[in-house]
């Protein structure tokens, strides 16, 4: 009896996979495949590069893409998604979710010398969905404050960076 219960359970196992193989998949949507492309490319060794050849400070970036720029390029971060950096996640939704004022103000707490973020990146969906007319979408649709320096990652780069001028 055991060994026909194992077999039947072991059947089942190899014959869930084939199931869920064949379960025709919905169609993604351009702005799900837009978020796919930016969590896939934004992180990645080639995007980060012109990241790192800049001159080493501190990046105020999302809490999802600061461990890879960590890792990758000369740059510290103020923020990472880990549940014991919880003023720094604070100030990060804030800074993103509020008015272009607040979020200097966080900078400067943070004393951060760039500004990095990835349009479309799921975390960055989040900000603009919660605060349409906030920071992080006044610099999406190009309404960067003068306190803000742009630097050049390239034309194929997906994300934007800028040196944070005192």
């Amino acid at each position: 009896m055991f060994g026909t219960s194992l077999v039947v359970l072991a059947g089942l196992g190899a014959a869930g996979p084939l199931v869920i193989d064949n379960v025709p998949r919905s169609q993604r949507t351009s702005r799900e495949l837009s978020i796919a492309n930016a969590n896939t490319n934004c992180p990645s060794l080639w995007a980060m590069k012109p990241v790192a050849l800049q001159p080493p400070g501190t990046v105020f970036t999302f809490g999802d893409l600061a461990p890879r720029l960590i890792t990758v390029t000369p740059h510290r971060s103020i923020i990472g998604p880990y549940h014991r950096n919880e003023e720094q996640l604070l100030d990060m939704m804030h800074a993103f979710r509020g008015s272009a004022d607040q979020a200097r103000a966080i900078l400067r707490k943070y004393k951060s010398d760039y500004l990095l973020i990835c349009p479309m990146m799921s975390q960055s969906t989040v900000f603009k969905a919660e605060a349409p007319k906030g920071f992080y979408a006044q610099l999406e649709q190009g309404r960067v404050p003068a306190w803000l320096q742009p630097i050049d990652l390239g034309p194929k780069n997906p994300m934007k960076m800028w040196r944070v001028a005192r």
